[in-house]
């Protein structure tokens, strides 16, 4: 591959996507949620370097507050102890591979944030997140009627894990732009 130049914003693109094709070929969930942890990490350094005045309009996905504070705390448990040994070394941690979702969709924000667009694999995994978890997340207010459209046309998407890992290594192309404000 040689030398590469890259931003720490193509750095952290690269891995949350990675990390998503990885997650839906069910590869180990421990790398994925490591891989996406360090993209998360990135993500929410840039984030909080964005110029003031853009504020946060991207993030109209959110996880319900009454399981905001349990979900964070798991996740970044996980990621804590996934890339750390220096205070802790004996210790065992109960893994949830499930909170691995909810750290990518955490990057996913972030990510629309920064860039203003909505790449293929986050467009998927999004979709996928709605579909399994309907009650907890939100996201009817960023994708619109479609959303709702999905789950009526595929009750079971939740089951669906192939059809997506199929559908991100076959769509080419594929960004939608987020408007501004």
């Amino acid at each position: 591959m040689g030398i590469q130049n890259i931003s720490k914003l193509d750095s952290a693109t690269r891995q949350l996507h990675l990390g998503i094709r990885l997650y839906f070929e069910d590869a180990d969930p421990i790398g994925v949620h490591t891989l996406a942890g360090a993209s998360h990490g990135l993500l929410r350094d840039l984030t909080r370097h964005v110029a003031t005045g853009q504020g946060n309009s991207a993030r109209h996905v959110n996880i319900e507050s009454s399981q905001r504070s349990f979900v964070t705390s798991m996740v970044n448990q996980a990621k804590n102890f996934f890339k750390h040994a220096d205070r802790d070394p004996n210790s065992v941690l109960q893994f949830n591979a499930n909170w691995t979702d909810f750290l990518v969709f955490e990057a996913i924000q972030m990510h629309i944030e920064l860039t203003r667009r909505v790449d293929r694999e986050n467009q998927f995994f999004l979709i996928w997140l709605s579909a399994k978890y309907p009650n907890v997340l939100l996201l009817d207010n960023f994708l619109g009627h479609e959303i709702l459209e999905l789950r009526r046309l595929f009750p079971n998407l939740a089951d669906q894990k192939g059809t997506f890992r199929a559908a991100i290594n076959t769509t080419i192309g594929g960004e939608t732009q987020v408007a501004n404000g």
